[in-house]
């Protein structure tokens, strides 16, 4: 049964939105789990970007045999809490259900036949649209970016089997607006209706009533890429307001909250929330997909439109902006990169504590909450909130099937061995007699790997028939190496300033730097 109407705009806490919202999912609890973070000698920010490398242990102390009671700091324990919106449905979970929570309901009580929506090849958002639409009786129709993959996984084929997809080329979802519109204009037909979201957010706010559609016509609703509006904001502030009544939340707490930021939606709903009621919580939000301008920008709309719905004493409760601490990736780069190391990272952590990451996303966070809860959290608790999206990482094993696999630099080297091994052993020789062999071989895999790297970064992508990489990617190449092991300070500033960023003025600073050092002479004379 739908709740009692609202209040009046004017006299609205957020309390009494709440209470008078409609949500699909049934109830706003979540899993919290705490995970133990053993880290290695170094300290220090330059030093963070070796968690993404496995340099940490960690463990789930939530559902490890518990063999000791306190608060762990004390003990000598770093720890921080993670809110698991991961388990909240088994295909369309995360941020994604909650920024749905709200609006799916109020768009059907509002007569929507029809939801239309966009996003990437494999966006959580749109599978997530897909499956909550199925779940509650509205069709749904799905632009994604791209072409159709021969063998669909991860959410495209989840927004496949729940969805009507339609692929739009690169150039034609550049205009997303009206691409929208044109497909809305197309299901709606002659005798349907349609109408934009936000449209009907700000609508429902002064009227309350529900409508129904005749004659089978069609009402269709635009939702922007990643539903980021003021609706979408009440079902994170629902989980807020879950959270500060755990007891492990207490309401006079100091807690830094971390979460990755795709639209920047979540985190400003889970600042917001935080205001409106009284908590003393930082939210730090870990920039994946725009510059700080543009989040910004966003906040200051999304905290204007919530302030209208307000009672005028929580209205001067909130500032204009500034309520989320934006902060940049520890290695930037052109949103869903994913950089050497990072998938191995994933599994690190999955192995050990039984949490799925994405390196896309979630790992971003992870990152940031390790690092606050070594260096910067000054005794507060670091809660990361998990956003979901491991389907993703299907998606990403056809896009980067070298980060999933065994194949890596030791194992070419290893290769070039094996290959002769075998056909030693199958002739029936005793390896044994040929050690020199061995070394002989290892020798040759060695210079072969050397080769891939120096040609990767000087060698003519006509002649190689690819673009070299490694300096973008962070690979630990043998130039890389090589360049640790003779620079000077103010060298090594350079090369750890602009290694791993897809910038051309970085990558042509780092290959200036490996001729200033002769690297290219001393692969020739080595060689």
């Amino acid at each position: 049964m739908r709740p009692a109407p609202a209040l009046a705009v004017g006299g609205r806490t957020l309390a009494n939105i709440l209470s008078a919202t409609e949500w699909i999912l049934p109830t706003p609890a979540t899993q919290v789990h705490t995970v133990s973070v053993l880290p290695s000698h170094s300290s220090g920010r330059k030093e963070t970007a070796k968690v993404r490398f496995g340099n940490f242990a960690f463990s789930n102390i939530t559902t490890a045999p518990k063999s000791s009671g306190g608060k762990g700091k004390e003990q000598g324990i770093l720890r921080f809490d993670m809110v698991r919106d991961d388990l909240l449905h088994p295909l369309a979970n995360g941020n994604k259900a909650r920024k749905l929570d709200a609006l799916l309901p109020l768009l059907r009580r509002r007569g929507a036949t029809d939801l239309i929506t966009c996003g990437g090849c494999q966006s959580a958002h749109a599978a997530a649209v897909a499956v909550h639409c199925a779940e509650w009786g509205i069709r749904s129709h799905l632009l994604l970016r791209g072409e159709q993959l021969d063998v669909p996984t991860g959410y495209n084929l989840i927004s496949l089997m729940f969805g009507n997809v339609t692929y739009a080329a690169w150039s034609v979802y550049a205009h997303r607006d009206e691409m929208l519109y044109e497909h809305a204009m197309k299901v709606a037909s002659t005798n349907g209706t349609v109408l934009w979201a936000d449209d009907i957010v700000r609508d429902d706010f002064a009227v309350d009533e529900e409508i129904l559609c005749e004659n089978d016509s069609r009402r269709v609703v635009i939702v922007k890429e990643g539903a980021g509006t003021v609706q979408a904001l009440l079902g994170v502030m629902r989980l807020v307001e879950h959270l500060s009544n755990l007891s492990s939340f207490q309401k006079d707490e100091e807690i830094h909250i971390v979460v990755d930021a795709g639209t920047g939606t979540t985190a400003v709903g889970l600042a917001l929330g935080a205001v409106c009621l009284g908590l003393h919580w930082r939210v730090t939000a870990v920039m994946l997909a725009d510059t700080l301008e543009r989040y910004r920008e966003l906040e200051k709309s999304l905290i204007s439109d919530f302030k209208g719905l307000c009672h005028e004493d929580c209205r001067d409760m909130i500032r204009a902006d500034g309520l989320v601490y934006w902060v940049d990736r520890f290695l930037p780069r052109k949103f869903g990169k994913v950089l050497s190391g990072e998938i191995a990272t994933c599994r690190h952590v999955a192995q050990q504590t039984g949490i799925l990451l994405d390196p896309v996303y979630t790992l971003a966070a992870w990152e940031q909450a390790v690092d606050l809860c070594r260096v910067d959290s000054r005794g507060a608790k670091v809660v990361m909130i998990h956003t979901g999206g491991t389907l993703g990482l299907f998606g990403l094993a056809q896009r980067y099937p070298q980060h999933f696999t065994a194949a890596n630099e030791q194992s070419k080297i290893v290769f070039t061995y094996c290959k002769v091994a075998c056909a030693l052993l199958l002739s029936g020789w005793n390896l044994d007699d040929y050690v020199q062999t061995t070394h002989i071989l290892v020798e040759m895999g060695v210079y072969f790997q050397i080769q891939d790297d120096y040609l990767d970064c000087f060698g003519d992508p006509e002649d190689m028939g690819k673009i070299g990489t490694d300096i973008e990617d962070y690979k630990c190449s043998w130039l890389f190496v090589q360049a640790l092991a003779c620079v000077d300070e103010k060298q090594k500033d350079i090369l750890f300033e602009n290694y791993g960023k897809s910038d051309p003025a970085c990558v042509e600073k780092v290959k200036a730097l490996y001729k200033e050092l002769n690297l290219e002479v001393s692969l020739c004379s080595k060689h």
